[in-house]
Order: C-alpha cells, then sequence, then structure tokens
C-alpha cells in the first residue's frame, strides 16, 4: 500500500496511520494495598501496563509517602507527584526537573501528565 492508495485528503491518512501506530488514550492502573516496590515489580512483567499508563499508589503502612501518582516512560515508573522527587520514600524512578516532562520525547508524555495531575493517591 502506498501514501496514495489511502485516498484523498491528509485528513484520511493522518487517521489511516494513526490507527496502524496503535495511538492510545493513557490508563490509570491503582495499586491499592501495594508498595512502591511491589509496584515497580508489577510493572516488569504485567502486560496490561504499558508505556504512557499512569499509575497510582495509595498512602500504605510500610512506606512513608502519603500516596504517589507516577506515569510508566518505556519500561520504567517514574513519579509525578506525592512522595519525595528523591526516591527516598518510594521505589519509583524520578525526572530532575517537573519541566522535563514536556520536552521528554517530544512532550510524548504529556497527556499521561496531564491525567496524572488530575488523579489522586
Amino acid at each position: 500500500m502506498s501514501y496514495h492508495d489511502l485516498g484523498p485528503g491528509p485528513s484520511q491518512a493522518d487517521t489511516v496511520i494513526a490507527a496502524l501506530v496503535g495511538e492510545r488514550k493513557p490508563k490509570v492502573h491503582r495499586f491499592d494495598g501495594l508498595t512502591s516496590g511491589e509496584v515497580y515489580d508489577r510493572t516488569q512483567c504485567d502486560d496490561a501496563i504499558v508505556d504512557g499508563d499512569v499509575l497510582v499508589i495509595p498512602k500504605n503502612a510500610t512506606e512513608s509517602h502519603g500516596g504517589l501518582v507516577g506515569i510508566m516512560v518505556s519500561a520504567w515508573p517514574v513519579v509525578v507527584h506525592g512522595g519525595d522527587l528523591d526516591g527516598l520514600s518510594h521505589k519509583l524512578h524520578s525526572l530532575d526537573h517537573p519541566s522535563d516532562w514536556y520536552e521528554l520525547d517530544g512532550g510524548k508524555y504529556v497527556p499521561s501528565l496531564d491525567l496524572a495531575m488530575e488523579t489522586s493517591a
């Protein structure tokens, strides 16, 4: 199939390309009763958790954070808010600066960030 086989107009071509690439909206995964370490482990083996998904880890008795919200970045769970950004109260990765989310992979994670900021642990 060539680009010309897609029919007239770039909007139709964009629609077909988006469908082929598999664009999807991020999903929210909530992990009641799990520590951040257990959630980290789950992200490494659960095929339902994919790049860009939002991770919600409510406060638990074994960690000092008050609840975390993160984003799956490629294969790595990264904290967005909650806990401390240096990772002393949790096991997730962190970015050096919150503004880095807007530049990371050309802004790829901005929809996930928006969803994460609307979501509370």
